[in-house]
Formats: structure tokens, sequence, C-alpha cells
């Protein structure tokens, strides 16, 4: 589940010292969160998967807030293949993924049919 509790806190602080100080644990705990993500191995070969796991964020504020105060969060995500998406850009990255699955499943049955057109 998605660390919300700190970015709650942030938006709770009164002084602008609490809202640094929650706004730097908010972003520990994504970094944690994207550690337990990548501890988890969903990413394996052998059993067809994707390379990359999609870290959902599940508001679009939150989202926003992290690409603008993260400081190279997102940079870190993409080498841990970590794919940071929010309810709107979900779709259109399952999409992504989607059609490059069925690009590489068309390339592979292509690649069988030319084999066994050169073996006939």
């Amino acid at each position: 589940m998605f660390p919300l509790e700190n970015y709650v806190r942030f938006l709770e602080a009164e002084s602008e010292a609490d809202q640094e100080a929650t706004a730097k644990q908010f972003l520990k705990d994504i970094r944690f969160h994207m550690k337990d993500l990548t501890g988890r191995e969903y990413i394996n070969p052998d059993d067809n998967t994707v390379d990359c796991v999609l870290l959902f964020i599940p508001n679009d504020q939150v989202y926003t807030f992290s690409h603008e105060r993260g400081g190279g969060l997102l940079d870190e995500g993409i080498k841990n293949k970590d794919i940071f998406c929010s309810p709107v850009t979900l779709f259109a990255i399952l999409a992504v993924i989607h059609k490059a699955v069925e690009n590489f499943s068309l390339e592979q049955t292509s690649n069988e049919i030319l084999g066994l057109l050169g073996a006939f």
C-alpha cells in the first residue's frame, strides 16, 4: 500500500519547518516503498513478465508533489525499473505496455513463420 501518512501530515502542518520535515519524510517513505517493490521480485523473465514494476500513486496531487519535490526520485525509479503512475497516467502506461507486448508477440510469431517457410 502506498505510504500517504506523511503526505497528510505535510498538508496539515502549520509551520514551514514542519512542512519541510514531513515532506522529506514522505519522500523517504516513497524511496522505501520503491525498495520494497524491488525486493518482491515481480520482474521474472522465466515467468514472461515485463521488465518493469508500476508504482501506483493513488492521487494525482501526490503524484505531482513527488515529481516536483522528489529531487531525482523519478530517476531512481527508472534505474530500479519502477514506473511511477497516477490515476490519470495509469491507462496510458498500460496501453503502451500492452502494445509493446503485442508487438513482441507478433515479432516472435513472424520469426517462427519465416523459419518454417525457410525450412519448407
